[in-house]
């Protein structure tokens, strides 16, 4: 393999290995915005709630995006990302329960 070859096959890796990275980190955020959401919904701060399902939604878009761009299987990702989604219907559930 030649070394321009070599570059290649590295630049992919180190791709693939950020795009791991920047998946869990922005996984995990909204996580942080799922939780932080039903925090407000208990202190009954519904605006701050829905401010949090609007980030959370966008970053489940994002993470959908990258995960559709992935070359190397990540199917614990991919279980993690259904959570979030379940996660985000049932909080959304509990925001139409109060006024807009």
């Amino acid at each position: 393999m030649s070394d321009f070859e070599n570059q290649i096959t590295n630049l992919k890796a180190v791709t693939e290995k950020n795009r791991r990275a920047f998946l869990e980190t922005e996984i995990e955020t909204c996580s942080i915005g799922l939780e932080r959401a039903r925090i407000e919904l208990s202190l009954d701060n519904s605006m701050e709630a829905r401010k949090e399902f609007s980030i959370v939604s966008r970053g489940i878009e994002v993470i959908e995006k990258f995960l559709g761009e992935k070359r190397v299987p990540m199917p614990d990702l991919e279980v993690k990302l259904t959570q979030l989604k379940l996660d985000l219907e049932a909080l959304r559930k509990d925001l139409d329960k109060y006024p807009a």
